[in-house]
């Protein structure tokens, strides 16, 4: 494959703002217009489909003819020849709608009449992000009639950039499973009435909830020192020292002593109690509490 100067700037530019993408989900538009110009496309979509049912959904989208998407979703998604074949194709593996429907035979359809010809597209090449039983998230990009068929030119631009957006868009979307399992259990924690506090293995926090931030606020049963929790009381506060310090070996004695429970008294002579537990290694908790705190 013959690449000018200017090809390569291109790719290298394109491939930075992929990943740029995955921090930043606004950029993947500029990715799609930038895909598009590199294998000389038209329109491009990131998608999902269900082949069990007429569903399908539009992540991300250049190029369409406006409200074009949202008829196709309505009313197209069932006509299209390509499904549900296209869903059974190996992740990563590029292929053309010539592929699946002979040209002449997927020109003639309902589908390409109707919804393909009128915004001047004509061919697409198709990717499988991931794939599914019976569902899959894939990519394509779609010619216009000045371009012409799907060509082993455009085939083989595609397949260099693949790799690229197949990686980002999933590490992307493990991104924002994390952050919404991070913002579920900021909720969780902080619907709890009593104060939460989230330590490392030094005694420094890693979170609190709203009720533990107010416990701080008042300073007269807990506090910060150097980002460690403190307890007012010095028996207490010997305590919970000589409970963070026990090794995770220490096994007879974590039994022993957890959950550990801490007798506090208040400026006003409220009693209190504190509950420490150590997270189990490599279990689901730690795992959900590492969301907030990578230590905890």
């Amino acid at each position: 494959m013959d690449f000018s100067q200017d090809d390569v700037e291109q790719f290298s530019d394109l491939v930075g703002l992929i990943y740029q993408a995955v921090l930043d989900d606004s950029v993947w538009v500029d990715v799609l217009e930038g895909v598009c110009r590199f294998v000389s496309a038209s329109a491009s979509r990131i998608y999902w489909r269900d082949a069990t049912n007429a569903r399908a959904e539009t992540v991300y989208s250049w190029g369409f003819a406006p409200g074009y998407l949202d008829v196709y979703r309505e009313r197209y998604v069932a006509l299209n020849p390509l499904y549900p074949a296209s869903i059974f194709i190996h992740p990563g593996e590029v292929f053309s709608s010539q592929d699946l429907v002979p040209a002449r035979e997927f020109q003639a359809s309902r589908f390409f009449r109707e919804w393909v010809a009128p915004q001047g597209l004509l061919d697409a090449a198709i990717f499988n992000i991931q794939r599914y039983q019976a569902s899959a998230a894939a990519f394509t990009v779609i010619t216009g009639r000045e371009y012409g068929m799907v060509d082993d030119r455009l085939r083989n631009r595609l397949k260099l950039l693949a790799p690229h957006l197949q990686r980002a868009a999933v590490i992307a979307r493990e991104i924002g499973n994390r952050q919404v399992l991070a913002q579920s259990l900021d909720a969780t924690l902080d619907s709890i009435e009593a104060g939460v506090f989230i330590l490392d293995v030094a005694g420094r926090l890693v979170w609190t909830n709203r009720t533990a931030n107010a416990l701080l606020d008042a300073g007269d049963l807990v506090r910060t020192s150097r980002m460690q929790l403190t307890l007012n009381q010095p028996d207490a506060n010997r305590q919970l020292s000589e409970i963070l310090a026990l090794p995770p070996t220490a096994t007879e004695a974590l039994k022993e002593r957890q959950p550990a429970f801490i007798k506090l008294v208040d400026a006003a002579g409220s009693a209190w109690t504190g509950s420490l537990m150590r997270l189990a290694d490599r279990s689901p908790t730690q795992h959900v509490f590492e969301q907030v705190g990578p230590s905890a």
